[in-house]
């Protein structure tokens, strides 16, 4: 359900973003050579549609003990969604940023999973290939 109603609708929400007139610097029209399916005004659609993902995922969350979102172990769908987020999140799709007084469990979920010694190592090699990190190889 995360990867169909939350992971993709973020996706092109970007993308399509990137191809509205809201969208100024690096990002305009990089998708448009790649894929000239693009639909600029729905963008703002997409994105409500992912966040009412993530509300219903606080939802669900408010009545479970767990710390993921599929069960006591961290999946698949735990890193989809915070690679999502993390990506994301200052390209377009801000949604801790705007929204994460209301996503509380979700902030907490970034939180822990940032945390983790593997997610570590991984923007610390991601540093490594673009400097200062991703915002300068944008």
């Amino acid at each position: 359900r995360m990867e169909e109603h939350f992971v993709y609708p973020t996706f092109y929400s970007v993308r399509f973003w990137t191809a509205s007139a809201d969208c100024n610097g690096p990002l305009k029209n990089f998708f448009f050579q790649r894929n000239k399916v693009l639909i600029p005004e729905a963008w703002k659609e997409m994105q409500a549609w992912a966040l009412s993902q993530l509300e219903w995922l606080e939802d669900l969350k408010r009545k479970s003990r767990s710390e993921y979102i599929a069960g006591d172990e961290m999946t698949v769908v735990d890193i989809q969604v915070y690679a999502t987020l993390v990506f994301f999140e200052d390209l377009g799709a801000p949604f801790i940023k705007q929204h994460g007084e209301k996503l509380p469990w979700t902030k907490a979920l970034i939180t822990r999973m940032a945390e983790r010694p593997a997610v570590k190592k991984c923007h610390e090699h991601i540093k490594e290939l673009f400097g200062q990190g991703r915002r300068n190889a944008v």
